[in-house]
């Protein structure tokens, strides 16, 4: 493919110059890359089995969760006192040793919509059923989880008050031996798409570069 054109050989790039082979060093072609979102996949299935080697009927979970943003996003929403371009989201619920684990990410997934717990202005985390597993869907694919986390209330450890009563606190249930709980597979920016090209492209056109210029 001849990329020059007429006798003077120049190279054009649409609506933006007219670029002349002298002043050319190189041209470079890359394949676009579609944009994905991040998925995090939490087994509900590891409810029963931490709850199991507790030796307990019953118990208290929570998922915590920490979301940041990628360099090229600045959204207002996750900019916070701690943490620049971040944002927790936190949630409990309590499960039997008797409960099927596909009810548990039900009653989960009616929690959250009845709360609104990832709406902020809109949809930041969407969040599904795939069989005994609840899936949190980042919204856009500038958002990415850092920290996904299925916890336990254990009433035996903790800071004691009083004499020598523990109070109880949450641990991760990778503690008691469960494991393949959280799978996350991280989202793309995408290459080459209109959004990627409106964001990063700023050729060096008089039009660019003029003092006024829009970038």
């Amino acid at each position: 493919m001849d990329l020059f054109k007429g006798n003077s050989k120049y190279f054009d790039v649409k609506r933006v110059n007219r670029f002349k082979v002298k002043n050319i060093r190189s041209v470079y072609k890359q394949d676009p890359v579609a944009q994905s979102n991040a998925k995090a996949t939490i087994d509900m299935a590891k409810v029963k089995e931490t709850l199991t080697v507790n030796k307990a009927t019953k118990g208290t979970f929570r998922v915590e969760i920490y979301v940041h943003l990628a360099q090229s996003n600045n959204n207002p929403l996750y900019s916070n006192t701690w943490i620049v371009k971040g944002r927790p989201w936190t949630f409990e619920f309590s499960a039997t040793s008797t409960e099927v684990a596909g009810d548990i990410v039900d009653k989960v997934i009616k929690m959250i919509t009845k709360f609104k717990l990832f709406t902020m202005d809109t949809e930041q985390l969407k969040a599904t059923k795939e069989d005994t597993k609840l899936v949190l869907t980042a919204q856009d694919p500038y958002q990415i989880f850092s920290k996904v986390e299925l916890q336990y209330f254990d009433p035996s450890i903790g800071t004691t008050t009083g004499c020598c009563t523990p109070r109880g606190e949450y641990a991760p249930v990778e503690n008691y031996g469960v494991t393949n709980v959280v799978t996350i597979t991280p989202g793309n920016e995408g290459f080459g798409t209109f959004e990627w090209i409106m964001r990063n492209l700023r050729l060096p056109t008089a039009e660019q570069t003029r003092w006024n210029a829009l970038y």
